[in-house]
Order: C-alpha cells, then structure tokens, then sequence
C-alpha cells in the first residue's frame, strides 16, 4: 500500500502510472478477496469472480502500460512509426515455422483484439462457474464430462493463452524500444501471478480428484482444495508486494522542485486510477470492424512498400556490384 500511495503522491506522469498503480492493486485485491474466501468458505467461489475478473484486467492493464512507454506522453503517433519502420520478424514459438511478418497499426489492433477478450471471457466463465455452482452442476476438481468444471477450465486455458502469445509478440516486436524501462521484470510479476493462480489451481483440484487430498471432519476435500488455494495466493501476494517494491519503484517519479500544487493530491490522483472511461474508449474502438478494415488496409500497404523497399535495395546492391566488377576489370 505504501508503494501505492508513492505513486499518487509523486503523480508527475500520469499517462504511465495510471496503469501502474492499477497493476499494484492487484496485490491487495488478491489478498483481501483470498481472505474473505478462507473465512466465508461457502461464498468463495462468488467472492474468485472479482479476483478472476481483475486478473484478466491486470493483464491488458500491462499491455497498455508497454504502448505508453512507446508513445509518451504527447500521443504522436510514435507507436505506429515504430511499427512502420520495423523489418518482418518471425512469430514466436510455436508458430515460428510461418512466414515472417511485418509489424503495422493492424498487427497493433489485432494483438489488442486477442489481449481483451481474455476481459471480456474471464469474467464470463467465473459468473457461468457461479451460476453451475449454485445448480450443483459445476463441482469444481471433478473432471468428469457432465460437471461444468472442465468445460470452464478448458475455455480459461484457452483464453488465457492467446491473450498471453499475443502480449509476448507485441513485446518480441518492441523489445528495443521498451528496453530502457526493464520490462521484463515487469512482465514476470504479472506471468507469475496468473500462471500459478491457474496451474495451482488445476494442479490442486486433479489432487482432490485423485482423492491424494482427503476428506478431514467436516471438511469435504473440495472445502480444502479451495481453502488450500487461497491460502497460497495471500503467500503469494506477499512475495509478490516485495517484488513490487523493486519493479515499480515510484523514486524514479520524483522530480525536484515539484510543485506542491501538482503533488501531494493522492485521493484526486486515485480517481484517475478508478476512472475506466479511458478502457471503455478502447474496447470500443478495438472492436470497431471499420478501424478493423483501415488497419488491415494500412498494413497491406505497409508491406507492399516494404517489399517494393527490399527490391530497390537488392536492385542497387546488383548495380553496386556490377559498377565494382567493371571497375576492376578496367584498372
């Protein structure tokens, strides 16, 4: 919380720590949300629907936070000139056997397309996971075909990793322009969180499944599995608030001689923070098939130039060659 209250305090680049502060959150979301799951144990899996939720918005929080490290503060379009002047780059594993491509706007816009549906998904499958629950239908570590449990895991997973391979291209593309502001570290805070989140998750309801967790008293074995979850999560987001402390550290922030007037206003600064309006905008425009169609034709043309570029430059290095062999041959 105090790294948090750093950031509002010392709120001199709104444009980045807006997301910043919304990634920090996490941790206390997850530990309180964990807390209350550990203590109201039969409203647990509704109280996992905001947690659930916020896990999928952290993530395009991130990717967001990467394009303003690109963009700056002035919105000049810095990111697609970037992208312009990129030669193609081949995919990431495992589809690095296709054709290489060229970085555009489209590329862009369809890398935000596959980072926010995993928003709009998540939330989905936990209300539908609530909802089988309510119905004793969902019976959660039970993979047997006519529980809803594996359906809904089946479609997390792959949610999940579209949103992931697409934020890991758009960061494989920008490396060289994100490197000064160390993202990687960044980026293994929140990999780590929703990586484990889910795996230990799936990995505790297949030993509840196997019965390797018992029943104990009262407590069935999917009480346990649940609670166990949520008990590692708060160990988590304790380990993880440390890791914050490194990462997103508000010093850099400081600029001396501020003044007190631009600072010091850590309520106002938070209701930027909660204020969505700017997410809303975005998934708006994301999903709109006529930027859709534009970006797809900007990119046609992006890589016509690109291979019309390529071909001047083979051109000229065959002339270069030539003019070099005659000139050899004369002397």
């Amino acid at each position: 919380m105090s790294l948090i209250y750093g950031h509002l305090y010392y709120w001199t680049c709104p444009s980045q720590q807006r997301y910043i502060v919304r990634l920090l959150m996490m941790v206390p979301i997850y530990s309180i949300d964990s807390w209350l799951s550990l203590i109201f144990q039969e409203q647990s899996i509704y109280f996992d629907i905001f947690r659930d939720c916020y896990e999928a918005y952290v993530m395009y929080q991130f990717f967001c936070l990467l394009t303003v490290y690109i963009e700056g503060d002035d919105n000049s379009g810095k990111l697609f000139e970037m992208l312009e002047k990129k030669d193609e780059i081949h995919y990431p594993y495992p589809l690095c056997f296709l054709r290489p491509f060229k970085p555009s706007p489209w590329f862009l816009l369809v890398s935000k397309q596959f980072i926010l549906q995993y928003v709009v998904v998540k939330p989905f499958i936990s209300i539908i996971a609530a909802v089988l629950e309510s119905l004793d239908l969902y019976n959660e570590g039970n993979f047997l075909p006519w529980y809803g449990f594996v359906y809904c895991t089946t479609l997390n997973l792959t949610s999940v990793n579209f949103s992931m391979y697409f934020l890991i291209w758009f960061y494989v593309t920008s490396s060289d322009e994100l490197q000064e502001y160390k993202p990687i570290p960044k980026f293994l805070c929140i990999k780590s969180v929703i990586f484990f989140s889910f795996w230990q998750g799936v990995l505790i309801a297949a030993l509840s499944y196997f019965e390797v967790i018992p029943d104990v008293g009262e407590w069935s074995k999917e009480d346990i599995s649940r609670s166990l979850q949520d008990f590692i999560i708060c160990i988590e987001m304790f380990l993880l608030s440390i890791a914050h402390h490194f990462v997103f550290d508000y010093t850099a922030y400081k600029v001396p001689k501020m003044k007190k007037s631009i600072i010091q206003r850590p309520l106002r600064h938070f209701s930027q923070v909660i204020n969505q309006k700017d997410m809303f905008i975005d998934i708006k425009n994301t999903y709109n098939i006529n930027k859709y169609k534009e970006a797809k034709r900007q990119y046609k043309a992006s890589k016509e130039r690109y291979i019309e570029l390529k071909k001047s430059s083979i051109s000229l290095e065959m002339v270069t060659d030539e003019t070099n062999v005659e000139l050899e041959s004369a002397l």
